[in-house]
């Protein structure tokens, strides 16, 4: 049977019911959360099942609305002044029992003052409620449960009434998280890897190949730059060749000969006296 009962009216708050359920039964467990649309079989008597949750439930959280004091029938009149009204009966079912039944107010509704309420349901506007807003839902539902006694591990501490119904769903709400923690790391692709933190192993390496590329970039312009140096200063060597080569690349003998005076006439003719005779050639 189920721990936790959740009375909601519809068309207030069967929305929000709907979304506190599912966070409860991932928590504690399928069966130990009774909603009457979930919980109820086709072909069951619902007042039956009712009946049976309601005198077997540890706890009743009963959500509040806007529109959930005020709501009429078909004929216009209010249905909380109807005896045969089911949110009215499974509130007062768990009042009756004392257990702890916990007013859960939505979207801005105010606590119900008791002279608004029928006799069997005064007792309600006294209870501690709690607020979930939609904006908080996610941190308010983790309030929530604490505040009714539930570890974040899916345990709960002992609640007057079923101790040993409650031990057996904390094992297989647990049982139920550690499974769904194991196919997550199953479904995670094998490469994700998460962010880079300082001082990791992949943003140290990060760093080492940034150094190793600036490095390498500035020897490549120093080569450059050696390099266009080198050719300039063979090109200026390449346009003074030739001039040099005319100037100092000519025989010796020669530029001796250029430098030797012009013998003088005078000397040209001591050397004709000086040298002997010719005969004259034959006829």
């Amino acid at each position: 049977m189920g721990a936790v009962f959740i009375s909601y009216r519809r068309g207030d708050s069967e929305g929000q019911a709907r979304a506190l359920s599912i966070e409860l039964e991932e928590l504690l467990g399928k069966d130990a959360v009774f909603m009457d649309v979930d919980s109820i079989a086709p072909g069951r008597d619902y007042r039956q099942v009712l009946q049976e949750r309601l005198e077997s439930c540890d706890m009743m959280l009963a959500l509040i609305g806007p529109g959930w004091i005020d709501a009429t029938d078909a004929g216009g009149n209010r249905r909380l002044e109807s005896p045969s009204d089911f949110v009215r009966q499974e509130i007062a079912a768990a009042l009756k029992r004392n257990i702890t039944v916990t007013p859960v107010l939505l979207q801005g509704a105010n606590m119900p003052a008791p002279d608004r309420l029928p006799h069997d349901l005064q007792d309600l506007s006294y209870r501690n409620g709690f607020e979930l807003s939609h904006l908080r839902w996610e941190s308010d539902v983790r309030e929530l449960v604490k505040r009714l006694g539930l570890d974040a591990d899916g345990s709960q501490t002992p609640v007057a009434g079923r101790p040993e119904s409650m031990a057996q769903n904390n094992a297989v709400s647990g049982a139920r998280q550690e499974q769904k923690a194991v196919s997550r790391l199953e479904t995670m692709p094998r490469n994700a890897t998460g962010p880079d933190l300082p001082g990791s192993p992949r943003r140290s390496r990060k760093l080492l190949y940034a150094i190793l590329g600036a490095a390498a970039t500035v020897i490549l312009l120093l080569l450059i730059a050696i390099w266009d140096s080198d050719d300039s200063s063979y090109s200026r060597q390449s346009e003074r060749g030739p001039a040099a080569a005319s100037s100092h690349g000519s025989d010796p003998d020669q530029a001796e000969d250029a430098r030797a005076p012009a013998a003088t006439p005078a000397a040209a003719k001591d050397t004709s006296e000086d040298s002997p005779a010719q005969p004259a050639p034959a006829k």
